[in-house]
């Protein structure tokens, strides 16, 4: 899927900038949060028809997100 991030960097006042997010941007915390818990229902079992390859890639996802590759 590819996405035209429309995030903008905007001058506030006085030269002072701030980032005006998108919304896939803005919603990111919350997107984050939600697989978090997702995934953590999974490892314990709880989705037990949860494939693993989504797991997986969920996985992978979060340790990039967390500041891994």
């Amino acid at each position: 899927m590819e996405y035209q991030c429309t995030c903008q960097v905007v001058e506030v006042e006085y030269g002072e900038t701030e980032i005006v997010y998108c919304p896939l941007h803005k919603s990111a915390p919350e997107l984050y949060e939600a697989l978090k818990e997702v995934l953590n229902d999974a490892n314990n079992g709880s989705f037990t028809s949860l494939a693993g390859s989504v797991q997986k890639l969920g996985e992978q996802a979060l340790a990039k997100a967390e500041g891994g590759k």
